[in-house]
């Protein structure tokens, strides 16, 4: 008699349910999910970083700029007011709009002659022999116009300055010779700037957080 044999197929060889599928789909899902996160924060903590370098780069650039004209580069925002009172607005909202924001006169001022040298362009420096105050990147530079380059962070929005030193300086000529009456207009300006030389900042990623704004202020 011939035995009989029963074939039965191994586990192993079982085929794939749609049920395990599904489950790897979703955690390749998860797991591309978790690597876009981490490579979003890595992207904004590097323009942060890069932000960063560029508001002390021009920082240092304008102290240059103070120490051979005794002055910092006007900012385009005029605080004083015809009645002579001050309107400095600090705020998340105020700062987020238009107000300090560079307009193309910072580096005119800091790379142009402004009006200075025998050329009234833009991008005529002060003494061709001399080397100009602020160097940026090209990719920190836009063109607005016709006769503008306007300062920009690494967030695509123009950064942002305040030359508190000036305003300082005229409400306390206005204050005369009384030496309280000085010191009281000084310190109301303060309450208002965060620095009594000049305020740079950027929005940040988000412009209407003040969060993860970068400043020149603790």
């Amino acid at each position: 008699m011939v035995p009989s044999y029963t074939f039965c197929r191994p586990r192993c060889a079982r085929g794939v349910t749609l049920i395990e599928i599904m489950i790897v789909i979703a955690i390749m899902m998860i797991l591309m999910g978790l690597v876009m996160t981490v490579i979003g924060t890595v992207r904004k903590r590097a323009k942060e970083n890069a932000t960063r370098l560029l508001l002390d780069g021009v920082a240092s650039s304008m102290s240059r700029y103070h120490m051979e004209y005794d002055d910092y580069p006007i900012d385009t925002m005029n605080p004083l007011k015809s009645d002579g009172t001050v309107t400095i607005n600090r705020t998340t909202a105020d700062a987020s709009g238009t107000d300090f924001a560079d307009d193309g006169n910072l580096f005119k001022q800091m790379n142009g002659d402004d009006g200075l040298g025998s050329k009234k362009n833009w991008d005529t420096p002060y003494q061709k022999r001399l080397e100009p105050f602020l160097k940026l990147q090209p990719e920190n530079l836009r063109k607005e116009g016709t006769s503008k380059l306007v300062v920009y962070d690494f967030f695509s929005r123009p950064i942002r300055y305040c030359n508190a030193e000036i305003i300082i300086r005229t409400k306390v000529a206005e204050a005369g010779d009384d030496e309280a009456a000085k010191e009281a207009a000084r310190k109301d300006i303060m309450k208002k700037v965060h620095n009594d030389k000049v305020d740079l900042w950027s929005l940040g990623d988000n412009p209407n957080k003040a969060e993860d704004d970068i400043q020149n202020w603790q």
